[in-house]
Parts: structure tokens; C-alpha cells; sequence
């Protein structure tokens, strides 16, 4: 799906892993709230899974109170994108990018917030063990309009495998739900961030030589390491997607927004780089986009 050209990425963080290390304040810039100020708001999370303590803090969705933290304006539009997994974040961007352009005076902020240990369940399948030793808790936000001094978004793509739906997911035993993982994951999600890559660069005419950074999300090590032999990439092209997994963990949805983060820290990129950024979901699914910068 091609987007709107001039959707760009701003700069944004609500960096952390929520109870885990140091949470950052939220530094989309003042500026973006001023008038005319962020019309939109979307949410994203890979399920609706909350934790009884939690389910206090969350009677009002996530979106709710941000509107309160921040001081939103009382009109700001809102929507929620759950129940994706992992991709999450990368539907609700899509969605965004699909707003603005239609309405490019539009301002709207994505933001991402995934509690995984909700879904901690204690049981002797290696499946829950694995899961409970890669998945963290955290949050990311990125800003988009049209004006934002950031990567342009110029394509937006989703590829499903449904013959692998129940490759990943949740199961409800008990009424508790517990983390669905197959060990084909690694080789399923690789070949699809594969075609994935595959696909996003020849709409536009480009190989591989082409794109300077690879935004990947850090589903585990072993899918990092199959991409990359896949991919051909080498480790400087890995590098921050297995420093986010190292330091964080895989967050879910809100995972490749810190391999973005990652990336903009480093200040590797200058204008007219390609980048590809691509997650992984349930479904069996693959959403990916192009940059520019």
C-alpha cells in the first residue's frame, strides 16, 4: 500500500521498561501540542490482556490518560489497536498514515504501551519458559504529521500466512491466558521479514545495497540471527536490533520502536538514506515500512 507522501516520523519517546529501568518523560516536543496541537491520539497493545492489580489504572483506556497527563486538548480524536501481537504498532501506524493523508494538517501521536507479564503462567512447558525469558514490559511513542522533522513514511505494507495461524498466539486455560509459541517462529517470522524486505524494495526500484538501516523487530535471537543470514546482512546491520533485545527484552508491540530510537541515538542517518522497518505478528503476519530520510 503506498502512503502519503511527506507523512514523516517525528522525534518521540516514552521509552522504558514499565517497573524495570528508568521511565523518560514524554519528548515529542512542546511545540507539537501547540496550536493548532495533535488532533489524534492512537493506542496500540499486542492483546486487551490486563492484570487484576491493574485493572484500576486501566478502566480508562491508555489514550485516556495520556490526555490527562499531557493536557490534550478536550477534542483530541482517539482510537485503540489491540489483539495484533506484536505488530501492533506498526498497524496503528499504518492507520495514522492513512489519516494524514487525508486530513494533512492533521498532528497525531502513536503510542504503544504492552504489559507482557501479564501473561506469565507458571507450568513446566518449555514453550512458557522461553516466552518468559524474551518477553518485558514497556512503551514507545512516535509522532507523525506532515511537517515533522523525521524519516519520511513513503510505503506501508502487510502480508499475511494464514496457513501459520496458530503459530503464535494466546491459549485460555483455566481462564488465564498463556503465551501460544511455536519453535517454527524463528523460520516463519525470518522468511516472511524476508519477503517483507523483499516486496517494500522493489515498489520502489531498490535492492538491498540500497537501504542504509534495517529496523527489525527484535522478535528473539534466533529470528534475528536467521533474518540476517537470509537477509545477508551483516552484524552492524543487526546491531540494533540485538541491542534492544539484549537491554529491554522483546516488549511486543513496542519493541520496534525502540530499534527506531535505537537508530535515531546513533545519528547514523542523513538525508536520502532508505531504511526498512518491519514486525512481526499473530496472524501469521508481516508489517513492514519504507523511510527516507
Amino acid at each position: 500500500m503506498t502512503l502519503a507522501a511527506g507523512t514523516k516520523l517525528g522525534r518521540y519517546e516514552i521509552r522504558s521498561q514499565l517497573g524495570g529501568g528508568p521511565v523518560e518523560t514524554f519528548q515529542v516536543g512542546q511545540s507539537f501540542f501547540e496550536p493548532p496541537g495533535a488532533t489524534h491520539l492512537v493506542s496500540a497493545n499486542a492483546s486487551n490482556i490486563e492484570p487484576a492489580e491493574l485493572i484500576a489504572v486501566f478502566v480508562a483506556d491508555e489514550g485516556a490518560q495520556l490526555i490527562r497527563e499531557l493536557g490534550l486538548k478536550s477534542t483530541i480524536q482517539r482510537v485503540h489497536v489491540g489483539d495484533t501481537g506484536c505488530a501492533s504498532a506498526m498497524v496503528a501506524m499504518q492507520q495514522v498514515s492513512n489519516h494524514l493523508r487525508a486530513f494533512p494538517d492533521h498532528r497525531a501521536v502513536m503510542v504503544a504501551v504492552e504489559i507482557c507479564s501479564a501473561a506469565y503462567f507458571l507450568d513446566d512447558r518449555l514453550e512458557s519458559a522461553v516466552a518468559h525469558a524474551i518477553f518485558a514490559d514497556g512503551a514507545g511513542a512516535i509522532a507523525l504529521s506532515t511537517d515533522a522533522a523525521g524519516p519520511e513514511l513513503v510505503e506501508h505494507r502487510t502480508m499475511f500466512r494464514s496457513e501459520h495461524l496458530g503459530a503464535m498466539g494466546f491459549e485460555y486455560p483455566g481462564g488465564r491466558p498463556r503465551v501460544v509459541l511455536s519453535k517454527d517462529v524463528r523460520r516463519i517470522g525470518a522468511g516472511m521479514m524476508t519477503e517483507m524486505a523483499q516486496a517494500l524494495m522493489s515498489g520502489q526500484g531498490l535492492k538491498k545495497e540500497d537501504v542504509a538501516h534495517f529496523v527489525l523487530h527484535s522478535a528473539g535471537r534466533r529470528v534475528i540471527e536467521q533474518v540476517g543470514k537470509l537477509m545477508e546482512l551483516d552484524e552492524p546491520q543487526l546491531a540494533h536490533s540485538r541491542h534492544v533485545l539484549q537491554h529491554y527484552g522483546n516488549m511486543s508491540s513496542a519493541t520496534v520502536i525502540f530499534v527506531l530510537d535505537d537508530l535515531f541515538r546513533s545519528r547514523e542517518t542523513v538525508p536520502g538514506d532508505w531504511g526498512l522497518m518491519i514486525a512481526l505478528g499473530p496472524g501469521f503476519a508481516a508489517e513492514g515500512a519504507l523511510l527516507r530520510w
